[in-house]
């Protein structure tokens, strides 16, 4: 929603949703129906534990107006930036979305607002933007990570993530282009697993 006076419901109200695998743990219903109370909005934001069969599904409910706006968690945000018709600047970036909205001539928009979270949270805590950033793990959200943390220039990154896990170094090589140049591996001296001990970019 943007600021100013919220629009007018469609029929029936507000159908929202938070798309993910898991997604019983997520408090995004709690959250978001209680802002629909308190604007005085019809309308029900739930939870749907979906697949990639059921992200695209989810998408296609967007085009057709069945779905109005959906938030995305874990592990469909890579996913959820494939599906877009467009991508905002933040979004494309990252190569990861985390949010759903339809524009006016029906595409579907991808945002990341993981971004300008850390971006916000960043300046608030006044931390340096000359200093190197360590990002942990390869998730969905770790590419806003990077993009978001250290301020606007490039700074060099640190990466940490477990390797064994899932494709994450394809994972972040995938989301992070172009902007990634490079990684290196090494191996935990505690765990002993082997880990992305650097990116930069």
């Amino acid at each position: 929603m943007t600021e100013g006076a919220p629009p007018s419901p469609p029929p029936g109200g507000y159908r929202l949703a938070v798309l993910g695998d898991p997604v019983s743990h997520s408090l995004s219903p709690a959250m978001h129906n209680a802002a629909l109370a308190a604007l005085g909005l019809e309308g029900v934001y739930s939870r749907r534990r979906v697949g990639e069969r059921g992200m695209t599904s989810a998408a296609s409910e967007m085009r057709t107006g069945e779905l109005h706006g959906a938030n995305i968690t874990m592990p469909h945000k890579g996913v959820a930036a494939h599906l877009a018709d467009r991508l905002s600047s933040d979004a494309e970036r990252a190569g990861s979305v985390n949010t759903w909205t339809l524009e006016g001539d029906g595409r579907l928009v991808g945002h990341s607002t993981d971004v300008e979270a850390i971006r916000r949270v960043w300046v608030r805590a006044g931390l340096p933007t000359d200093r190197p950033v360590l990002v942990v793990g390869a998730g969905g959200g770790a590419p806003g990570g990077g993009v978001g943390g250290g301020g606007a220039p490039p700074r060099r990154r640190w990466w940490h993530w477990r390797t064994g896990n899932c494709g994450a170094r394809r994972a972040v090589q995938r989301r992070c282009r172009p902007w990634l140049s490079g990684l290196t591996f090494g191996f935990d001296r505690w765990s002993g697993e082997r880990v992305c001990r650097e990116g930069w970019w």
